[in-house]
C-alpha cells in the first residue's frame, strides 16, 4: 500500500495515489488505468470529508491558517481523480466511464452537500468574517494569531460566507433533507444530460482534435502507450528533431 499526500491508503499500482510530477502537475493521461478512477474518487471524497472534519472540530479560534488555508488544502486526491475523469468523458468515447460518472453524480452531489450545509464549517468562516467588519477603523483586521486579514483574504472569506448561505446553510432539517434530495435529482439529471450529448456528437461523427480516436478506445494500457509513443515520434529523427 501507499500513503497519498491526502492520508488515504491506496494501492501502490493505483497511478492516483500520488501527486502527477508532470510540470504543473498536469494529470499523465496515458498512464491512467480506467479501473483506478473510481476507486481514487471514493478515497479522495472520504480523505476530504476527513480533512473537513478536523477543521470543523478544531477547538482553537478560527484563523486564516486552521480554517482558509486547511480548507484550500483539502481535497487533493479527489481533484486529481476528477479531473482525469471529466477530461476523458468530455474529450473521448468511453462508455464505461460516462456510466461511472453517473453513477456517482448523487454521491459527488451528497459530498458537495456534506460542505455546503456544514454549519460547523460555517461558523468559523463567520467568525473570521465578523473580525473583518468589526476592526476599528483605520486598522488592519488580524486573526486569533495575530496574522493580518488583507483585502484580498477578506473577500474570500465574505465570498465563502455568501457560498454557505447560497447552498442552504441556514435551513431547518426538514428543508436540508429536501435539498439534499433536489441536489442528488440534479446533479444525476446533468451527469445525463452530458452523457447524452457528448454521445450525439460521437454519433455525428465530431472528431475529438486532442486524441487520437484509435488511442482514446486501444485496449489494453500498454497497447496504448505503445499507439502515443509511435504517434508522438512521427517526423522525428534518432536524435528527436524534425526531419
Amino acid at each position: 500500500m501507499s500513503e497519498t499526500t491526502d492520508g488515504t491508503d491506496l494501492p501502490e499500482s493505483n497511478v492516483f495515489a500520488k501527486p502527477w510530477p508532470l510540470d504543473l502537475g498536469l494529470p499523465g493521461f496515458t498512464a491512467v488505468d480506467h479501473a483506478d478512477i473510481e476507486p481514487a474518487i471514493r478515497a479522495g471524497m472520504a480523505a476530504e470529508r476527513q480533512e473537513w472534519e478536523a477543521i470543523a472540530t478544531n477547538e482553537d479560534q478560527p484563523t486564516i491558517a486552521n480554517t482558509v488555508d486547511a480548507l484550500e488544502r483539502s481535497g487533493e486526491l479527489l481533484e486529481r481523480a476528477l479531473t482525469v475523469l471529466d477530461a476523458l468523458t468530455s474529450a473521448t468515447d468511453c462508455p464505461d466511464l460516462d456510466e461511472l460518472e453517473e453513477a456517482l453524480a448523487p454521491e459527488q452531489a451528497a459530498h458537495s452537500d456534506a460542505y455546503h450545509l456544514d454549519s460547523r464549517l460555517y461558523r468559523r468562516f463567520k467568525v473570521l468574517d465578523e473580525m473583518v467588519t468589526q476592526a476599528p477603523e483605520g486598522q488592519a483586521a488580524r486573526d486569533a494569531d495575530g496574522t493580518v486579514i488583507d483585502a484580498e483574504a477578506a473577500r474570500l472569506i465574505r465570498l465563502t460566507v455568501e457560498e454557505f448561505e447560497r447552498n442552504g446553510v441556514g435551513l431547518d432539517e426538514a428543508d436540508t433533507h429536501r435539498l439534499k434530495e433536489i441536489n442528488a435529482r440534479v446533479n444525476a439529471l446533468k451527469t445525463r444530460f452530458s452523457v447524452l450529448v457528448t454521445e450525439a456528437m460521437h454519433a455525428a461523427g465530431v472528431t475529438n482534435v486532442t486524441v487520437p480516436p484509435t488511442l482514446a478506445t486501444t485496449r489494453p494500457h500498454g497497447a496504448r502507450l505503445t499507439l502515443l509513443e509511435t504517434s508522438m515520434s512521427r517526423g522525428t529523427g534518432e536524435a528527436g528533431r524534425p526531419r
